[in-house]
């Protein structure tokens, strides 16, 4: 067969351009017909295996970058509510009194501005809450509940961008076979095209095979093209996310290994109760909504705050002023424990009777998160299940696609044959040649979906990778696991 494909593309440009006939020969010069050749675009190449991608994105990745920003200002925010409930707020203070510089015009009176500086410098220790009713205990435990909540978010949208650059490098991957195979198509449609138009001038062929050829050779460049087009706009996709410039064509290592899915499903469902991102999500705002509203219900109580006023040192300076002393903000040196009360209740006006509203407020804030989580479990179960469903599915339908692929070339091989010794039609080719492409198509789609469900069921789980299948080991190069 390899035989018979190589002697006709080998046809000298003169015999295939014979015209059958005067008026057909006008016809094909009225016409267009793009010869099939071996031509790349001026294009950067770089190679690329999957794991270079994704350490790649870690460095040069802008929302990456984005998240060390926020990382800090996650603990920034933590330090300040630690601080706060704590430890007591200590200030270095300086203020003067106002000061002549300069006068402009001498009026009738003198004003309070002295010539010289006045004032004071100060460390203040300020005053420390020691008993507030957990009020303050509590709003600091949101706070370090958000922190601790905020800093797993930022690592898992590191591992989201991990699965986002997998998904992307093998979708590569796909096109790359996408393309191929359409290669492959034009190269059988370009050689019949060839050959029916050579026989069609000796008239061993019929006009129909001949505008059949043509056609399906035209039809084959346009979807080659197309492929190849997908293929250019897919990777300039991951030149942004590795933080390349576009208009690369990378030339990939690595080929996307079949690995069925082993996890069973009762273990999944289990991890997706424990670690599935909303779930964690929802479960950090219900116990925030919770003591939000007891803060509110103590609040609403006259309950008595116990504090220390820890004074402060000062080192009054000026012209007839120039002392150290230490006091406390009743004007004495003692350290006294004092209980304050400071409640207040609406009669009438925003908050309603007696704060009511707000009370309510937070009320049904804690209902409604309660509700959220409630959703989030139910959601992640059933997108566990769904997910699993279609994985199995997929790995059906591979498998059948897979058993199909070598008996669709058998048939194409056997059909081509009988073509052209004039023993079939050109329809039966035609059928043969775009069932086997499809088919190949088919399993290289088919093979990525099957990995883009298994990513999409482990950020369900809140995994990195499955117990035995890492996502970075699925890349083979040269026939053999990275």
């Amino acid at each position: 067969m390899a035989v018979i494909l190589a002697t006709f593309m080998t046809i000298n440009a003169q015999d295939t351009q014979a015209p059958f006939d005067e008026k057909e020969e006008s016809a094909q010069k009225s016409s267009y017909v793009q010869k099939y050749e071996h031509l790349e675009e001026n294009l950067t190449t770089l190679p690329l295996s999957l794991k270079g991608a994704i350490e790649q994105s870690f460095r040069k990745n802008f929302g990456e970058r984005d998240r060390v920003y926020q990382k800090e200002l996650l603990e920034l925010n933590y330090d300040d509510a630690k601080d706060k409930f704590w430890f007591p707020e200590v200030n270095l203070t300086l203020s003067t009194e106002p000061q002549k510089i300069g006068r402009l015009r001498k009026g009738n009176k003198d004003g309070s501005a002295s010539k010289y500086a006045n004032g004071a410098f100060a460390l203040d220790l300020g005053e420390f809450t020691l008993f507030n009713w957990g009020k303050d205990y509590l709003s600091y435990l949101n706070a370090k509940n958000s922190f601790l909540r905020g800093v797993d978010q930022l690592s898992e949208a590191q591992r989201a961008l991990r699965h986002q650059i997998i998904l992307k490098y093998f979708e590569l991957e796909q096109w790359q076979s996408i393309v191929k195979s359409h290669k492959e198509q034009l190269r059988h449609a370009s050689f019949t095209y060839r050959y029916t138009r050579e026989k069609v001038s000796l008239k061993k062929v019929s006009k129909q095979d001949y505008y059949q050829a043509r056609s399906e050779f035209l039809k084959a460049q346009s979807e080659y093209h197309l492929a190849k087009n997908n293929f250019q706009v897919v990777q300039d996709s991951m030149a942004t996310l590795i933080g390349d410039e576009g208009g690369i064509r990378y030339i990939l290592r690595d080929q996307l290994t079949f690995k069925k899915l082993e996890m069973k499903r009762d273990t999944a469902l289990e991890m997706a109760r424990k670690r599935n991102p909303q779930i964690l999500d929802a479960k950090v705002n219900l116990k925030n909504a919770q003591r939000e509203y007891e803060i509110q219900v103590r609040e609403n109580m006259p309950l008595p705050k116990v504090t220390m006023d820890l004074g402060a040192y000062t080192q009054s300076f000026g012209s007839n002023n120039n002392r150290f002393n230490y006091q406390t903000q009743n004007g004495g040196s003692n350290l006294d424990i004092v209980a304050t009360i400071n409640a207040s209740w609406t009669l009438y006006g925003p908050g309603g009777f007696f704060n009511r509203r707000r009370t309510r407020e937070k009320t049904i804030e804690k209902y409604r998160q309660f509700n959220q989580l409630t959703k989030a479990k139910l959601e992640s179960k059933n997108s566990t299940l769904t997910g699993i469903h279609k994985i199995k599915y997929l790995e059906n339908q591979i498998s059948i696609l897979e058993a199909r692929n070598g008996t669709l070339q058998r048939n194409f091989d056997t059909v081509l044959e009988n073509y052209l010794n004039r023993k079939t039609t050109f329809v039966d080719y035609h059928h043969a040649l775009n069932e086997m492409i499809n088919n190949e198509i088919l399993l290289s789609k088919n093979k990525y979906w099957h990995l883009y469900e298994k990513i999409s069921l482990a950020q369900t789980l809140g995994l990195d990778d499955f117990p035995s299948d890492n996502f970075e080991n699925l890349g083979q190069l040269n026939g053999r696991a990275q």
